[in-house]
């Protein structure tokens, strides 16, 4: 029977390759093109001789971790990358449910939460990274919490193709091995971390080992875009200290980050842990937004009270609505929907806070609020 399947997905992936015909921008310039360039024995990062207007900035242990991709087409490839992310937000609305069944409205409002997004209708269409990030990280507080550090290191790294991404996960989870096992098990899971993430490099060395020039070359290529993050707004209005002034709310997250990894268990903190990291990470795009989801869906699972979800559904809708007008009526560059990763942590904060204030104690926030 697995067997059968197997055939029939295969058939029907090669059918979708040339239906669909897809060569998503990002994958094929950060994933397909150093893949298969590298399993011809050329540099990964060269990538300017397969896509001349491309530019590959994902770091090396996404090359490693998914190097099968350079023995496929762009048009196959791309059709596995784009149903493996949708299958793994269908898995992050289940795992949002924090271990029981999920219950069919909450399930139901999550996907079409998670689907309708129009920044992750973006991700899609550029086969974006930060979905199975997303997943990782998750997998990975799971695994922290039944004390299997090796496969958290493992699930972090892959991660970290972004390494923007981990800016509050990766220290994070350093304080739940502290908190849960002690000082030993903190420091062998940022062994384990920088272990693997040589270790998916390694295909690389091995392919082509004078990678590491182009890699740098391309890094410094990559146009200063303007980005919907906190940084990019402060350096719009004050030059002069705008980095100074970064430095210091970027300490106050990352210390309410700690404090909410030792307060919490890790699979409550790690939800609050990627919501907040769009919001201070140095370096962020609109489709890293999706980061913000899983926790939004999560609140969805622990509210009882109608007008909690009516604050938490419309804030929704209110900024759905907002996103496409941006769409609809700007050129859609990224910088212009810096406002909607704040909007999204204060709509859930207010959910959260009228759950409260009606009588209910949401376990997302019952230890700390």
């Amino acid at each position: 029977m697995f067997g059968l399947l197997a055939v029939a997905s295969l058939l029907l992936l090669s059918w979708l390759s040339k239906q669909l015909h897809l060569t998503s921008w990002d994958f094929r310039n950060n994933l397909w093109s150093p893949a298969t360039l590298l399993v011809s024995g050329k540099s990964p990062y060269a990538i300017q001789t397969i896509s001349p207007d491309g530019n590959a900035v994902w770091f090396p242990v996404a090359v490693g971790a998914f190097l099968p991709f350079g023995w496929l087409s762009l048009s196959y490839a791309s059709v596995i990358w784009l149903f493996l992310n949708i299958g793994l937000i269908v898995v992050l609305v289940v795992m949002a449910a924090n271990g029981e069944k999920p219950r069919v409205f909450p399930f139901a409002m999550g996907l079409l939460i998670i689907f309708l997004h129009p920044r992750v209708i973006a991700h899609l269409q550029l086969g974006q990274y930060t979905v199975f990030a997303t997943t990782m990280f998750l997998l990975a507080a799971y695994a922290v919490s039944n004390k299997k550090i090796l496969l958290a290191a493992f699930l972090v790294a892959i991660a970290l193709a972004k390494p923007q991404l981990g800016f509050l996960v990766v220290p994070g989870i350093a304080v739940a091995c502290f908190k849960l096992y002690g000082l030993r098990k903190a420091i062998q899971y940022l062994v384990y971390l920088s272990l693997i993430t040589l270790l998916f490099s390694l295909p690389l060395f091995l392919g082509y080992r004078n990678w590491i020039p182009d890699f740098v070359t391309a890094l410094q290529n990559n146009p200063g875009w303007a980005q919907p993050s906190f940084l990019s707004v402060l350096q719009n209005f004050t030059r002069i200290s705008a980095v100074f002034v970064w430095l210091l709310f970027a300490l106050m997250f990352f210390l309410a980050n700690i404090w909410l990894w030792y307060r919490l268990p890790p699979l409550d903190a790690i939800y609050w842990s990627m919501a907040l990291t769009p919001l201070i990470t140095p370096y962020v795009w609109s489709w890293d937004f999706v980061m913000m989801l899983p926790l939004f869906v999560r609140v969805l699972y622990e509210l009882r009270r109608r007008r909690s979800y009516l604050v938490l559904l419309g804030g929704y809708v209110i900024m759905w609505w907002l996103m496409l007008q941006v769409v609809l009526q700007t050129a859609g560059d990224d910088q212009f929907f810096v406002w909607v990763s704040w909007m999204t942590i204060l709509v859930i904060f207010a959910a959260l806070a009228l759950e409260k204030k009606l009588g209910e104690n949401p376990k997302l926030v019952a230890g700390f609020w």
